[in-house]
This record gives structure tokens, C-alpha cells and sequence, in this order.
């Protein structure tokens, strides 16, 4: 079986530094960073005890969007696994009840991406990256 871990958790919201600076001062997390998107808009990623949180504003509908679930709600946007054989867990999600949001694609050498959702609508990222 293919070995899977959280990655992160990804949130959007209208003001992602205010909803860091909550987690720094409610939990503990530490920024690790915070980037400004060529969009203008503000990432910023924290380490809650080993775990990251992915904070952004809402961006645009893109190919991962399902009909009719824009992606401009806020709150949790998605969370992201890793592994070590995307192909396995890709297959396994599916033949688990998960729909094929997009499918396996390459975003940069080595590193390899997939969204699928997973039953009672839970949009996850699977990674792969070497």
C-alpha cells in the first residue's frame, strides 16, 4: 500500500493575515511565510505542530471547480495529502466512493498533483513530489 500523510490544510479568506495571527496567538503556529501572488493577493503558510496551514484569499474558478461549487466560499478550502505513489491513491480513493476532480498532471518537474472529492463533498489534494 502506498504510504499517505496530511500535508496541509488550506483555508481562504478575505484577510489571510488575520486569520494567521489568529493561529499564531490561539494555538501557537509560527509563520513560515507569506507571498503576494502576481494576482495581488496574500498567501501565508504556518507550522501548527508539524502541520501546515495553507492561508489565501479566494481566487478565481479554475478546472478543479465541481458544477456549481464555486471555490469562493471561505473556510476550509481543501486538504492535501502526500504520498509516495499517487497513482495507488488516486485509484484507491476512487474505487473508495472519491470523484476525479482533476486528474494526475505534473505542475513543475518532480512534483506531481491530483484533486479529487471524497465522499460528503471534502476536496483533497494529493501530492507527489521527488
Amino acid at each position: 500500500m502506498a504510504k499517505t500523510w496530511l500535508e496541509h490544510i488550506h483555508f481562504v479568506t478575505l484577510d489571510p493575515m488575520k486569520l494567521a495571527a489568529f493561529y499564531e496567538k490561539a494555538f501557537g503556529a509560527k509563520i513560515t511565510s507569506t507571498r503576494i501572488h502576481p494576482n495581488g493577493g496574500v498567501s501565508v503558510s504556518l507550522d501548527l505542530g508539524g502541520t501546515r496551514l495553507a492561508i489565501m484569499v479566494p481566487d478565481a474558478l479554475d478546472k478543479r471547480d465541481p458544477p456549481g461549487n464555486p471555490r469562493k466560499r471561505l473556510g476550509l478550502e481543501h486538504l492535501g495529502v502526500k504520498t509516495d505513489d499517487i497513482e495507488a491513491v488516486v485509484k484507491n480513493s476512487v474505487d473508495e466512493g472519491a470523484t476525479i476532480i482533476q486528474n494526475i498532471t505534473e505542475v513543475r518537474p518532480g512534483h506531481r498533483v491530483a484533486f479529487i472529492m471524497a465522499p460528503e463533498n471534502t476536496l483533497i489534494e494529493v501530492s507527489e513530489a521527488q
